[in-house]
């Protein structure tokens, strides 16, 4: 960014942010500090600091919590972390899931499932699944006309 005053905090945080967004969902493009945005960060860091805001968003892009899975299914970002009316929620369940084991990754793909997949999951298990059949083995030797076995 050209105008980033190296004194200025804000763009380190900003950075900071990109680069772990980029490093958990490297398809998505990149996001510019507009002002709406310099505005909404320059406040969380006054009320809260750098590592908290930080925590939020590691919280958003790793934990298994059906809020952030949520958040990520949907395709919200980092506007909706830092907005004034969302940040110290999602802060309060980052604080309450540091404890939870985060494994987003599993054989290369994302593990979490979309909101979609969750509900077709839950569907399926409220089915009623039809019983198994029976398989019944007799043991069948042929004969030729006339023969008997006994």
């Amino acid at each position: 960014m050209s105008d980033k005053p190296s004194d200025d905090p804000l763009f380190a945080t900003w950075e900071r942010m990109l680069d772990l967004r980029k490093k958990h969902q490297p398809k998505r493009r990149a996001l510019k500090l507009t002002g709406t945005r310099k505005r909404a960060l320059r406040a969380r860091l006054k009320d809260h600091g750098e590592g908290e805001a930080l925590r939020v968003v590691e919280w958003w892009l790793l934990s298994d919590h059906s809020t952030a899975v949520w958040l990520r299914s949907e395709g919200y970002d980092l506007d909706t972390l830092i907005r004034p009316a969302n940040f110290d929620r999602y802060l309060g369940l980052a604080h309450a899931d540091k404890h939870r084991t985060h494994n987003p990754k599993a054989n290369g793909r994302a593990q979490h499932k979309s909101m979609r997949e969750l509900l077709e999951d839950a569907r399926e298990a409220r089915q009623p699944k039809p019983p198994e059949a029976e398989v019944v083995v007799v043991d069948f030797t042929p004969t030729k006309e006339g023969e008997h076995h006994g």
